[in-house]
């Protein structure tokens, strides 16, 4: 692989943790340990150790998305951006057939 190109994939990958891009990894976080004070119940199952440990396996299955595309949290989060703003052009559902039906955010 030439140096130029593992230069390349260094400056633009995003910032990550534990092989995770870190706003994933903070929304993981707070979403399990939000789940865990809210619906916590008196049984082991209900318990708030229960909810905090899925923060593992839902960890394991981010890591798997940011080993297909690296961009894929900064794709889902201007996706979401362009459905509740109306600056930018939303992702297209169909694939495009034609140049004139590929949809640009200039």
């Amino acid at each position: 692989m030439d140096t130029r190109e593992v230069l390349f994939l260094a400056l633009t990958r995003p910032a990550l943790t534990w092989g995770v891009p870190f706003e994933a990894l903070a929304l993981n976080i707070l979403f399990c340990f939000c789940a865990g004070m809210e619906l916590s119940g008196p049984t082991i199952w209900r318990s708030p150790m229960m909810f905090w440990a899925a923060a593992y396996p839902i960890h394991l299955g981010l890591q798997r998305l940011t080993s297909w595309d690296y961009h894929w949290f900064r794709t889902v989060r201007l996706w979401a951006l362009a459905l509740r703003t109306n600056e930018l052009d939303p992702l297209p559902t169909l694939r495009a057939r034609s140049a004139r039906g590929v949809a640009t955010s200039a």
